[in-house]
C-alpha cells in the first residue's frame, strides 16, 4: 500500500480468500472529484470458491444464470483489462476481462428452474417422466467467459452449463439496475433428435428462451416452447405439451398473486 501524491496504490498482492487468493485490488485517485478507481490489466482473483454468497453478490452480473445458486462447489478466477471509472457514474464505466469456471455445480437460482420447469416438459418427448434428481443440479466445465461493462449493463456471451442431459448456453447482460436481458439457448440432446424423423428435424437447431424482469424477478419467455409443440405436432399428439404448459402458467399466477 503505498501513497502517490493524490493516488492511493496497492501494490500486487496475496490476499487469502474463500480457499483462493485476491491478487490485485484497484488503486484510487484521491485528486479527482469525483473520484477515480483504477484496475490494471492481470489476475483479480485466483481460485476462489463458490459459496451461496458469492453467487448472489459478486457474481450476479458478470453470469447472472448463477445469481441466487445454492449448494455451489467448485472454484472461479476473475481477471480484468486495463480500465477506470468514477465512482459516481458507474453508468459511464468502460470495463473488460474474463471469468473462468474451474469445473463446478450448484443447485440452480429461480431463473434458471423456471427454464428447467419448461424442459421437463421437452423431457417427456424422451420417455422420462418424474425421476427429477439428475435435473436439481447445473453443472459447469471448465470455460472461460469474457465480460465487458459498457453504459451501466454488464455484457457476457458463451456460459455454459448442462442440467441433466440438456446442454444450455447463455448471452445477453445485467445492469446496474439489476434488470435482465438474456437468452438462453438450449441444444437438443442426440438421444432425443434421434427417436424419429419428426424430432430428427430439430438436430442442430436450439429453444431460445428470453429472459427480462430483474435478477430477484426474473420473467422467463415461454412461447418459444408452445411454438416447438406446434411444430413438431404435440398438439396433435393429445396436446401433452400444451396441457402441462397452461399447468406451469396456472402456477405461476398463483406465486404472484400471493
Amino acid at each position: 500500500l503505498s501513497m502517490l501524491g493524490q493516488r492511493l496504490e496497492m501494490t500486487p498482492i496475496n490476499i487469502p480468500v474463500s480457499g483462493g487468493h485476491i491478487r490485485q485490488l484497484p488503486s484510487f485517485d484521491l485528486q479527482s472529484e469525483p473520484m477515480t478507481i483504477s484496475v490494471r490489466k492481470g489476475l483479480l482473483l485466483e481460485r476462489v470458491a463458490l459459496t451461496d454468497e458469492i453467487c448472489r453478490d459478486w457474481l450476479r452480473y458478470v453470469s447472472p444464470v448463477l445469481s441466487n445458486a445454492t449448494s455451489p462447489s467448485g472454484t472461479f478466477s476473475l481477471t480484468a483489462e486495463d480500465g477506470s471509472f468514477q465512482l459516481t457514474k458507474m453508468n459511464e464505466a468502460k470495463l473488460a476481462g474474463t471469468l473462468q469456471i474451474h469445473k463446478a455445480q450448484v443447485k440452480p437460482g429461480p431463473m434458471v428452474q423456471e427454464i428447467v420447469e419448461m424442459v421437463s416438459a421437452v423431457r417427456l418427448l424422451n420417455g422420462k417422466a418424474g425421476g427429477q434428481q439428475d435435473f436439481l443440479l447445473m453443472k459447469l466445465q471448465d470455460q472461460t467467459i469474457e465480460y465487458q461493462v459498457v453504459e451501466g449493463r454488464v455484457y457476457h456471451a458463451g456460459f455454459q452449463f448442462e442440467i441433466g442431459n440438456f446442454a444450455f448456453t447463455s448471452n445477453g447482460s445485467v445492469g446496474f439496475d439489476d434488470t435482465l436481458d438474456i437468452v438462453v439457448s438450449m441444444a437438443f440432446p442426440d438421444e432425443l433428435v434421434n427417436r424419429g424423423p419428426i424430432l430428427g428435424v430439430l438436430k442442430n437447431e436450439t429453444l431460445d428462451f428470453r429472459i427480462a424482469g430483474t435478477i430477484n424477478k426474473p420473467v422467463v419467455d415461454g412461447r418459444v416452447l408452445k411454438d416447438f409443440g406446434k411444430r413438431i405436432g404435440i398438439n396433435a399428439a393429445g396436446g401433452l405439451l400444451e396441457r402441462i404448459l397452461e399447468r406451469r402458467q396456472e402456477k405461476g399466477k398463483r406465486k404472484r398473486g400471493r
